[in-house]
């Protein structure tokens, strides 16, 4: 059996990775066979189940992969930002983090769809869940955060239906 140069291993697992992106993101996992997968990176399904077992094997390495590239727009763009909290900070932070979101939409529609299709399965198993995660608060149980903005909320309208609800 012949051998593949590592160069076109890449490049094939390249393409099958960009192919189901859209077709993930705008049909859904479930909604998207590996038919289409194939057909849209330009491969038989056979060379297609060469690279992956499974679709979902697919859609982890996709997950895997917009997660690393999210860690380092993370560690670029959104960690230096967090550095002071005064308030011209914070808003430059907010600026940049929808940035990043309208930038990456693609990102979180995967893990749109990783919650409603599987639970949030996936996501829990990269580092890169969230890109405005920051270092300081890696390390730090979330019960004992201090959130600078909590007294702030939920806004006064928003207190006064709450109150109205039964418990």
């Amino acid at each position: 059996m012949p051998k593949l140069l590592h160069g076109t291993i890449e490049k094939n697992k390249l393409k099958i990775e960009r192919a189901p992106l859209q077709l993930f993101t705008r049909k859904g996992f479930h909604g998207t066979t590996v038919r289409e997968i194939a057909n849209r990176a330009g491969i038989s399904m056979g060379k297609l189940y060469i690279y992956y077992d499974t679709k979902e094997d697919i859609f982890i390495d996709l997950v895997h992969h917009l997660g690393r590239k999210m860690e380092i727009i993370r560690q670029k763009e959104l960690i230096p930002l967090m550095a002071s909290m005064d308030p011209d900070s914070l808003k430059k932070l907010a600026t940049a983090i929808g940035r990043v979101v309208s930038e990456n939409l693609d990102y979180w529609r995967l893990m749109y769809i990783d919650v409603v299709e599987f639970r949030h399965k996936h996501w829990r198993s990269t580092r890169a869940m969230w890109p405005w995660r920051c270092a300081p608060w890696d390390s730090v149980p979330a019960s004992s955060w201090v959130i600078p903005w909590a007294p702030l909320w939920p806004p006064r309208w928003l207190r006064k239906s709450l109150a109205s609800y039964p418990l």
